[in-house]
């Protein structure tokens, strides 16, 4: 082999291994600077806080610690059979007993129970909130999350008809609040109602429907039509608002439909004619006296002594007014 023909197959190898090179830096680059360690705290020594019987390992030492749902704390506030959450800063090489470096631990304690529903009711003395039919007490220790009002969200913020998801302790037979995380805002409840008006009031009404006496609130958007007053029946559109008051968006004065009129037909012998006044002779016994107006059809020209068809409204008084007056030809 000619040393012309060595140098290039040398510089071809060196090309290549510097590429191999470059190859595996880049590969070395793309690995995963860290992870994550989640489990339950066996125990915490200073800074180091063990899992799974001491074999992992996690260093607090520069790691934003948030305790219980949101709330900063510090490595001093986690214990025991607290559930452990860890951001790892990075990877450490293989170790027999690695210790992780964390940079961020989020910490929180098992309850006893959690509850989830529609908030029933709220009382700020004591307090307490009714959820699912369980009454549920706070503390100076509870805390509250969620759709918030304010840096100062509180019991007082919770509104009924609320969805809350409720962590609690039992503690001396009663459920004592722990978390408190509003899920959703209040949703609209529309709702409507017939009944007698009992009274007005200036910011309210009583209506009576047939199992109870409601009271619906009243404002500048209500909208009041056909000027009932007590007495009168209505028909009331109301939402529901976030203090459990029916708020009417409508008051409506109820009038039912008139009866659908009554037709009757019969035929006989025209007796009379008087102005708009007819009387028909049906059998020997039976007359028809009605009225001829100037919406009643009256075809084939009758006459008294001619036999006819008559259609007529009868109305509640039994006046009969005719809608046709047919001649019958034999």
């Amino acid at each position: 082999m000619s040393r012309k023909l060595i140098v290039l197959t040398l510089l071809v190898l060196l090309s290549l291994s510097a590429f191999a090179a470059d190859r595996t830096l880049a590969k070395r680059d793309l690995l995963p600077r860290g992870g994550t360690v989640n489990g339950i705290v066996e125990s915490v020594d200073g800074n180091f806080i063990k899992l799974a019987g001491g074999l992992v390992v996690v260093d607090a030492s520069e790691a934003q610690v948030v305790v219980d749902r949101g709330r900063e704390g510090s490595v001093a506030q986690i214990e025991p059979g607290m559930l452990l959450f860890a951001t790892i800063a990075r990877e450490n090489p293989p170790s027999s007993h690695p210790v992780q470096k964390a940079s961020m631990i989020s910490a929180t304690h098992f309850r006893d129970a959690t509850l989830t529903g529609t908030v029933q009711s709220v009382s700020t003395d004591p307090g307490a909130l009714t959820l699912l039919g369980q009454t549920v007490y706070v503390d100076d220790d509870t805390s509250f999350g969620g759709f918030r009002r304010g840096e100062d969200f509180g019991l007082a913020d919770i509104l009924p008809n609320q969805i809350v998801q409720v962590q609690v302790d039992a503690v001396n037979g009663r459920l004592i609040a722990r978390e408190v995380l509003v899920l959703s805002p209040v949703l609209p409840q529309v709702g409507r109602l017939r009944g007698e008006v009992k009274s007005i009031g200036t910011d309210s009404w009583d209506v009576e429907t047939e199992t109870e006496t409601v009271t619906i609130a009243v404002n500048a958007q209500t909208k009041i039509i056909g000027s009932p007053k007590a007495g009168d029946t209505v028909e009331v559109l109301y939402n529901v608002n976030s203090a459990n008051q029916k708020v009417a968006i409508s008051i409506i004065r109820f009038e039912p439909a008139p009866p659908a009129p009554k037709v009757v037909q019969f035929h006989g012998t025209v007796k009379s004619i008087t102005g708009s006044t007819w009387v028909v002779t049906e059998d020997a016994t039976h007359e028809r006296t009605f009225t001829v107006n100037e919406r009643t059809k009256v075809l084939g020209n009758p006459r008294v002594g001619d036999l006819v068809h008559v259609f007529a409204h009868e109305t509640e008084g039994g006046v009969l007014n005719a809608i046709t007056v047919m001649r019958l030809r034999l």
